[in-house]
């Protein structure tokens, strides 16, 4: 998926041509085959995933596989072997939210998965900084780190995923931005260009829990969350959940994703779909561009954690905001590229302007809302409703 973006389902919806169809139509274009009704019977797992991976072949997908619980690394890689012969297999999910006491583990089945899928990616996705405090031994941004020398002395394709859901409803407050997200954010994003690894990050794009959680994300949530991490350098946004899992201790009858438990598309699914259509209108330029930094526009709670850059960009003056923003800058050779959002809690923000002041005259393309604009200008000036971002490139 070299200079692909990964956009990514988490659960499977029901095992048919007709959902894989849907899941493509989306404009996912990576799916994570994971499944908590599959039979106990080896055989039919095993013809669960063959059929899966044979419609993702069909489609157009990239497909992960979750492996069987309760089995050693060695066992879970002898497995998943079989399925390297189909063009979508991309992998397999080795673990998620691991803690830092698992590490062990994750060396244990790099050394496999570097002997059986040269070429193929281990999927680990990391905890968020919500987590407990012994899941990180020392600190947070030390669990990312060491987990990235991990990642690095694996073979095959590499990425560095990790999950936060900031969407909050909290009883007392209402609707919150949980204000930890940018600083998780900024770890992983930091960390990722340091070392060179693309990173994917996991989108709340349905409610679960019974607190907290229980909120139906509305179409700006969604778009504050995906141009959120883009403006970070993100290579991939991952929705959870595409498929509803069954109902349990996280998931509540009512609580449903992009597609609801007997196959039908939900109201998030046109949401997803539409946002999806927007990003893709420039994210073939974005993924020729390399990500630089983010520039931190006004006040927010959380901001005061946050690094507040300042270098310089090329053919850009100054950018500023009558509220808080980000932007988040890319470079190639003489192209500047910009994904700007309006930053907050999205039932409570407002429209906000931004300015952008060039250091002469330049050719400046806009991506805003699905339609593209482009004039010569010097000062370039955007109104973007709670939770929009848009695509500036300053050639």
């Amino acid at each position: 998926m070299r200079n692909q973006y990964l956009i990514g389902g988490w659960y499977t919806p029901p095992c048919s041509k007709e959902q894989f169809r849907l899941f493509r139509e989306c404009g996912l274009n990576t799916i994570f085959l994971v499944n908590n009704e599959l039979p106990e019977e080896a055989e039919l797992r095993r013809d669960w995933r063959e059929r899966a991976l044979s419609f993702c072949d069909d489609c157009g997908i990239f497909a992960y596989i979750q492996p069987d619980k309760g089995m050693t690394p060695r066992e879970s890689a002898e497995i998943i072997a079989p399925f390297r012969s189909h063009p979508s297999f991309r992998g397999y999910i080795a673990f998620d939210e691991p803690s830092r006491g698992d590490f062990s583990v994750l060396r244990k089945i790099s050394r496999i998965h570097s002997d059986i899928f040269p070429r193929q990616n281990c999927f680990v996705n990391l905890l968020p900084t919500y987590g407990s405090e012994e899941s990180f031994g020392d600190s947070y941004r030390g669990y990312v780190e060491e987990y990235v020398t991990i990642l690095k002395n694996t073979c095959g394709e590499k990425w560095l995923s990790f999950d936060f859901y900031p969407l909050l409803d909290s009883s007392e407050c209402g609707y919150l931005i949980a204000e930890t997200w940018l600083e998780n954010i900024e770890i992983v994003a930091e960390t990722a260009k340091r070392n060179g690894v693309p990173f994917n990050a996991f989108i709340q794009a349905m409610p679960y829990s019974a607190r907290l959680h229980n909120r139906i994300p509305s179409y700006a949530d969604l778009s504050l969350q995906v141009y959120t991490y883009l403006a970070y350098g993100a290579r991939g946004v991952t929705y959870f959940c595409y498929g509803t899992p069954p109902v349990d201790s996280e998931f509540s009858e009512e609580q449903e994703a992009l597609i609801d438990r007997s196959g039908a598309p939900t109201e998030l699914y046109a949401k997803v779909k539409k946002l999806n259509a927007e990003i893709f209108g420039f994210l073939p330029g974005l993924s020729e561009m390399q990500y630089d930094f983010t520039w931190i526009l006004g006040e927010y709670k959380g901001f005061e954690k946050l690094s507040r850059v300042s270098p310089r960009a090329r053919g850009i003056e100054r950018v500023t905001a009558d509220g808080a923003c980000l932007c988040g800058v890319y470079e190639k050779e003489k192209v500047t590229g910009m994904i700007l959002v309006n930053y907050g809690e999205t039932t409570l923000e407002s429209e906000k302007t931004v300015k952008i002041r060039l250091d002469a005259p330049r050719n400046v393309i806009c991506m805003q809302a699905g339609v593209r604009s482009e004039t010569y200008t010097a000062m370039l000036e955007l109104r973007l409703n709670a939770g929009e971002g848009c695509f500036i490139q300053v050639n």
